[in-house]
């Protein structure tokens, strides 16, 4: 139940995003959504409760949804065509350093106290300094009315390959970071090997981001998303 909340939570978020950025700017938009994320994360420990959990999930993964659209939707719009492919790999990397982040503060705290609980907030928190330091370069006027799911719906068949990779995105990177530990405990490894698992997800993404980005200017950008693809579903 835990894990489901914070897999709707994007569902339910996403659509409502274009809306409330015209209504707020970008930069406004980032920073809400590190404080949720902060407060979540205290609340996480203040309320040890599986219903509290579930909710307060849904509540940091739709901040998250926040942060990655809005972030997203940045370097998109800043980000020269010519070297799109680089930039979106050095997100990618910040991205991923922050992944890696995650499990390696479980490794060197204890994890029945407060401290990673307070760590994540920290990590939110520290999130909003960037985000001010460019403040007055922020893209304007990306807000917009919600679409129809309909309307969205029909980017599957017009740019079938983009969105089924984002699709394979999705069930690779929250099924291997959610239920990869869970799965190692049940398999008998110990709480730090399963938790190391997603490290080396997490490893392997911050490694291979701008090599990837420095080869997406340079190729045939869809043969490489179906090689990306296909050893994907390898794996």
């Amino acid at each position: 139940r835990d894990w489901s909340s914070d897999v709707c939570s994007p569902i339910s978020v996403s659509p409502l995003l274009p809306a409330a950025l015209s209504r707020i700017s970008l930069p406004t938009l980032l920073t809400l959504a590190a404080l949720v994320s902060a407060a979540a994360f205290i609340a996480l420990k203040a309320y040890e409760s599986v219903w509290a959990w579930a909710l307060l999930r849904f509540v940091l993964g739709g901040s998250a949804t926040a942060a990655f659209f809005g972030s997203e939707l940045w370097i998109m719009t800043a980000a020269p065509a010519a070297r799109r492919g680089f930039f979106i790999g050095l997100y990618g990397l910040c991205l991923s350093l922050g992944f890696v982040a995650g499990p390696s503060v479980l490794w060197l705290m204890d994890i029945e106290g407060w401290g990673p609980f307070v760590a994540g907030a920290a990590l939110s928190l520290l999130s909003i300094a960037p985000v001010i330091w460019a403040w007055r370069d922020a893209p304007t006027g990306l807000g917009g009315p919600p679409q129809p799911l309909a309307g969205t719906a029909r980017f599957f068949r017009t740019d079938p390959s983009v969105m089924f990779a984002v699709v394979l995105f999705g069930a690779v990177e929250f099924g291997g970071f959610a239920l990869l530990p869970a799965w190692g405990e049940a398999r008998g490894l110990t709480e730090a090997a399963a938790i190391g698992m997603i490290f080396w997800i997490a490893l392997g993404n911050t490694v291979l981001q701008l090599p990837m980005g420095w080869t997406a200017d340079r190729v045939n950008r869809k043969g490489l998303l179906a090689l990306a693809a296909l050893v994907c579903v390898i794996g």
